[in-house]
């Protein structure tokens, strides 16, 4: 017996689709049809984004409120200020978010000689 060799055919040759065998493809290797669903993928997603845009911003109101500037004292803190502008049967812890939220205040810490802006009774 004889030793026969065998060809590896189709071995490190790849292969190729269509589009690319017709010299078709373009940039990133699309058709036309890739294309088309890309960009529809694309303007279905800044949809989406729109709308979430617009339903974020649905819950928040905007209202003019009063106020007057107040100088922290020395001993005073955020809740005797609060409790100070606060109208009668009105919830101080109302009053004192308010102020929170009108000085970009992340906690209820103040030192005296600070200025708030504190709403008007």
């Amino acid at each position: 017996m004889s030793a026969m060799a065998i060809p590896a055919v189709g071995l490190g040759v790849r292969a190729r689709t269509r589009a690319q065998a017709r010299g078709k493809g373009g940039v990133a290797g699309l058709t036309r049809r890739g294309w088309l669903a890309l960009f529809g993928l694309v303007m279905a997603l800044a949809l989406v984004a729109y709308a979430v845009g617009l339903a974020g911003g649905a819950g928040t109101t905007v209202s003019y409120v009063p106020t007057e500037t107040v100088v922290v004292h020395q001993g005073d803190s955020l809740w005797t200020i609060a409790q100070a502008a606060t109208a009668e049967g009105e919830d101080v812890r109302h009053t004192l978010n308010l102020i929170m939220e009108l000085n970009g205040l992340s906690s209820s810490s103040i030192r005296g000689g600070d200025v708030l802006l504190v709403p008007i009774k």
